[in-house]
């Protein structure tokens, strides 16, 4: 099941996943279908309200990696850079990557 929610706040409208069983549904942000690495991190990190740097200091990443990945001038980061952008935006690592 589909749910539509329209954050009054904020502005933005958002598709949440519910299952059958009756599980909390876990908000994001809308992604288009096939959306790459790069479209997902700035959709995720614009939702959890980061800027740029602000994700960098929580992921402990070097200066402007977050932006080379979203300017697909790094299109394969490494593992462990995944792991703590996924970390901290407080999402798992195929909800960051879409597989």
């Amino acid at each position: 099941d589909l749910l539509v929610v329209h954050d009054l706040y904020g502005g933005q409208t958002y598709w949440i996943m519910a299952t059958a069983l009756g599980a909390r549904p876990r908000p994001g942000p809308v992604l288009p279908s096939g959306a790459t690495l790069a479209q997902r991190l700035k959709a995720w990190r614009e939702y959890r309200g980061l800027r740029q740097w602000g994700l960098e200091q929580k992921a402990t990443l070097p200066h402007n990696v977050v932006a080379r990945i979203e300017a697909r001038i790094i299109q394969n980061p490494q593992l462990k850079t995944l792991i703590k952008l996924a970390e901290a935006l407080g999402i798992t690592i195929t909800e960051l990557v879409g597989a």
